[in-house]
């Protein structure tokens, strides 16, 4: 354990927006993003250390290793690990991605026939020192904690770092009102294909091989290169932003969320997830938008679907949590969205000594949600049924802080660049008793919002 202070200091409130688009072509750039105001968001560039892993193989720096991707990013934040000593939630620390591909490094699974941007299946960078916010007290912050995987002594590099980042302030806002173009969009499976690989996971549930599986579908775009992303994503926050959004640089590509699912949450020893299941779209009349939200109150359907994955985590964290501390807070909750309304639930558990944040994180991914019951038959059917790889879509964006707390999402909602090349994806749950052609419009329906923001040319 660390007990050097890390060095916290208030700087002037500036929107995060403001701050991200400055800074935004600095190396190693991820903005881990709450669009509607409330609690806080970091920004951080620069990080000391970068962990990518692709069909299990493992790289530090851009070199080979033949270690673990799990055990070699837990035997590092260990070796940085500091004392709870602020209520900032993440003080520096690793963040990174988990893409829904990464379950085949845990389990045996089929790959996908179609790979099309060939992105890692993890990556992690680890941040010694970071922007944060406090949206709803309206204060930003500095914090420098002075690690370096260089031996270079804490204090010194603490004041160093902090000065590094407060010349980043001086830096102008450039690329939020940059012009980009209405784009076609393309879906992957037209109504009668979809529907027939709908029809194939009912097939499967009343052979009883499963309960419940998410299928999904890809869309496709081009993207202009010299068209600006962070204009896209500006624009997406606005429209569509869920409270775990994130704009996240990678190596050639990038990584556009607005995600409203939290996955895994882990304060001091006390975890908690949050499934999402069940969707209506918002109603263009107030009328409607409240028959909408019963509807979905009401649906006997949709509340199984959801119950059957808070099972499932209930599952999940038995593996890594003490017993008999796992239980349901919350049970089929309507909560509200910009474009739709969703049933979510709260699971809750108490990390057994000896485990850490990640190992819940293993435990549980792919988050139950958007793989189905049981599991891991859930997804080898997902791997028969779509052909092309869910990528980072479906995936996990996570923070771990040096001081142990953890928080994650469930990237759907999420499209992923690469070139000249867009990618996202939507789907559903689907039942012995799901109607094949509303699950179409339901995937339709989530998709809407990005959709509408791609084919709107920016003003």
């Amino acid at each position: 354990m660390n007990d050097s202070k890390i060095l916290v200091e208030e700087i002037a409130w500036k929107e995060p927006t403001d701050i991200a688009d400055a800074i935004y072509d600095t190396p190693g750039f991820v903005w881990l993003d709450t669009p509607n105001g409330e609690g806080y968001s970091y920004i951080g560039v620069l990080p000391f250390k970068t962990l990518t892993c692709k069909n299990g193989v493992l790289r530090v720096d851009g070199e080979l290793r033949a270690d673990d991707f799990f055990e070699y990013l837990k035997k590092e934040m260990e070796n940085y690990r500091l004392s709870k000593e602020s209520n900032i939630p993440f003080v520096g620390g690793a963040i990174g991605f988990l893409a829904y591909d990464y379950a085949r490094s845990l389990e045996s699974l089929p790959a996908p026939s179609i790979d099309v941007l060939k992105t890692p299946d993890a990556s992690v960078g680890i941040y010694d020192a970071c922007f944060v916010f406090d949206n709803k007290a309206k204060k930003a912050y500095i914090v420098s904690t002075g690690f370096s995987s260089q031996g270079i002594d804490r204090e010194v590099r603490a004041f160093e770092r902090l000065e590094v980042f407060k010349c980043l302030l001086d830096k102008e806002p450039c690329h939020r009102n940059m012009k980009y173009s209405s784009v076609t969009v393309r879906n992957e499976l037209s109504q009668d294909q979809y529907v027939s690989q709908v029809d194939k996971v009912k097939s499967y549930i009343r052979e009883g091989d499963i309960f419940e599986a998410n299928f999904t579908g890809r869309f496709f775009a081009e993207w202009p290169l010299e068209d600006s992303i962070f204009t896209l994503y500006s624009r997406l926050r606005v429209k569509n932003g869920g409270a775990f959004s994130a704009l996240y640089c990678g190596d050639g590509y990038e990584i556009l969320s607005v995600s409203p699912e939290q996955f895994i949450e882990v304060s001091g020893s006390v975890v908690k997830t949050f499934p999402i299941k069940g969707t209506r779209p918002r109603g263009k009349t107030s009328e409607q938008d409240i028959q909408y939200k019963n509807d979905l109150l009401e649906s006997e359907k949709d509340r199984a679907e959801n119950i059957m994955i808070v099972d499932l985590m209930r599952n999940d964290f038995s593996k890594v949590c003490e017993s008999s501390s796992v239980k349901v807070n919350k049970v089929c909750e309507v909560q509200t969205f910009p474009t739709v309304y969703h049933l979510v639930s709260e699971v809750e558990g108490i990390l057994a000594p000896g485990y850490h944040a990640l190992d819940i994180l293993k435990a549980c991914f792919p988050a139950g949600s958007i793989t189905g019951a049981p599991k891991i038959r859930a997804m080898e059917i997902i791997a028969e049924c779509e052909s092309t790889a869910r990528g980072i879509y479906c995936g996990s964006m996570f923070y771990n802080s040096f001081d142990g707390d953890f928080n994650s999402s469930v990237m759907i909602r999420t499209i992923t660049k690469k070139g000249e090349n867009l990618v996202f994806g939507a789907g559903g749950a689907v039942v012995i008793d799901s109607n094949s052609v509303e699950e179409y419009q339901e995937a339709l329906t989530k998709a809407s919002g990005i959709v509408t923001v791609l084919q709107e040319k920016s003003k």
